[in-house]
């Protein structure tokens, strides 16, 4: 098509982009600089980062031993009672991605 050819030599006669500069109306004053706020964290290295997630990802995931063993003993005596409207209401929350 004639309007594919010449979107074509305009893209390909592009050599490198240009900066951006915004342009102001005449008689209005440029833009105000914009600074982060004052309690914004300062950046934490790479190097940082990595070691901490090395760290997270050998530590075992947290268990709590104690709700496991009240758990076990609700089972083994019988007093354990399933809720399947609870179990699978809480499955279509997660399939639907509103797991709260």
């Amino acid at each position: 098509m004639a309007g594919d050819e010449k979107i074509t030599l305009q893209v390909s006669s592009v050599s490198r982009a240009s900066p951006v500069r915004k342009a102001v109306a005449s008689g209005s004053e440029a833009p105000a600089t914009v600074h982060a706020p004052s309690n914004t964290p300062a950046p934490v290295p790479v190097t940082r980062l990595l070691s901490l997630a090395n760290e997270l990802a050998s530590e075992p995931p947290p268990v709590d031993f104690a709700r496991i063993a009240v758990l076990r003993n609700a089972i083994a005596s019988g007093n354990y009672a399933v809720d399947a409207a609870l179990i699978a209401g809480a499955a279509v929350r997660f399939y639907k991605g509103s797991a709260t």
